[in-house]
């Protein structure tokens, strides 16, 4: 069985599911590699990220095991805290004031 990791909002994901990072950006877990002393979570922008042509490009995110579940959100994290971030993915339809 693959490895899985909590998320900030108490869910479980493994490679190949979509997430969400602290930053707002929709992310696909790509895979989890050991460097360093420690596993670290692999994660690619999601097709939709890198077709808008914002600023995350096909960026490769990189986050500890062991932090994982402090910066990354299976679901979009809560409309208020998007807003405040400035978030430009608004999978509700919200629109900015």
């Amino acid at each position: 069985m693959s490895r899985r990791f909590r998320t900030q909002d108490g869910k479980h994901v493994g490679v190949g599911d979509a997430v969400w990072s602290q930053n707002h950006w929709p992310r696909t877990i790509t895979g989890v590699v050991s460097e360093v002393g420690a596993d670290w979570v692999v994660m690619d922008a999601t097709e939709d990220a890198v077709a808008t042509g914002s600023a995350i490009g096909a960026d490769t995110l990189r986050i500890a095991a062991e932090d994982f579940s402090a910066y990354v959100y299976e679901s979009h994290p809560p409309a208020e805290e998007c807003e405040r971030a400035g978030c430009r993915f608004r999978p509700w339809g919200a629109r900015r004031s």
